[in-house]
């Protein structure tokens, strides 16, 4: 099946569209959305035999990550699209999408991803959605990415390194998207990935207890992860254990002091000195 991100759509369409008259938006969707579909074939040509669903996500705070954290989404202050309202009512009406129900349709996609063995297509712009290990459609590079599980994997601990300021979720302080990738991307085992961003956190945040880093780096977790099955909640792996987490920091900093490396910068190991306990 060819799963939709609506939302990416409707902000797209809903800009572009934004100085035509009314009358001319439901056509030019309808149009656009048989666009995507025939750019799809050229580069996957298996996909004519598939079915597609267009995905949505709730409007307002029905989101359940909005209880994880109320300042969610709250740097948002961009105006919607003029059309909006008409062209959601269109995708649902006419085109039969999905409104998720207190969850985004990131989710719902990686749901029914998963329960089709991440077969089929996603077709997205959204970085997210690389945390599913499927086959991505860009609709305009009208390109294909190939996801497989170590790198969705990956991606979900560089997101959490690195944050989404576009969600208002915070990461490391100065670790973007390339630093987070030269932390990651020589690990493979995910348990190693986990305390290489463990290790980031402890040392950013040493105003804070070795707890309350815990638990911003589960929140955090939490509000970045796209779900595979429904009501999933991040939880750490479940082969770590946590009980030395402040005198593994009190080592990460004398070890960093040692060789005279700059706040929150990469050791080049997934293992940092008395962290890693399995």
């Amino acid at each position: 099946m060819i799963l939709i991100d609506g939302d990416i759509l409707v902000y797209r369409m809903g800009f572009a569209l934004e100085n035509e008259q009314e009358d001319y938006v439901c056509p030019w969707v309808e149009g656009y959305l048989n666009e995507i579909q025939a750019n799809l074939r050229q580069v996957l040509p298996e996909a004519s035999g598939m079915d597609s669903k267009i995905f949505l996500s709730p409007t307002g705070k029905e989101n359940f990550r909005f209880s994880i954290y109320p300042e969610y989404k709250g740097n948002r202050t961009q105006p919607k699209p003029k059309y909006y309202d008409l062209i959601r009512t269109y995708l649902i009406k006419v085109e039969e999408a999905e409104v998720t129900s207190c969850q985004e349709a990131d989710d719902a996609i990686g749901i029914a991803s998963a329960k089709q063995s991440y077969q089929g297509c996603i077709v997205t712009l959204d970085k997210d959605l690389r945390q599913i290990p499927t086959t991505i459609f860009n609709p305009v590079k009208k390109t294909l990415q190939n996801i497989k599980p170590e790198e969705a994997i990956r991606w979900f601990y560089i997101q959490l390194l690195w944050g989404d300021i576009s969600d208002n979720i915070p990461g490391v302080p100065k670790i973007g998207e390339i630093k987070a990738h030269k932390i990651l991307d020589e690990i493979q085992d995910e348990v190693e990935m986990f305390w290489a961003v463990m290790a980031e956190y402890l040392y950013a945040f040493q105003e804070l207890t070795a707890e309350q880093v815990k638990d911003m780096v589960l929140r955090n977790g939490r509000l970045l992860k796209i779900r595979h099955y429904e009501n999933e909640l991040w939880e750490f792996p479940d082969t770590v254990e946590l009980w030395n987490l402040e005198k593994g920091r009190q080592e990460i900093i004398e070890e960093r002091k040692k060789k005279n490396v700059g706040k929150s910068k990469h050791t080049g190991s997934g293992s940092e000195p008395g962290l890693h306990q399995s």
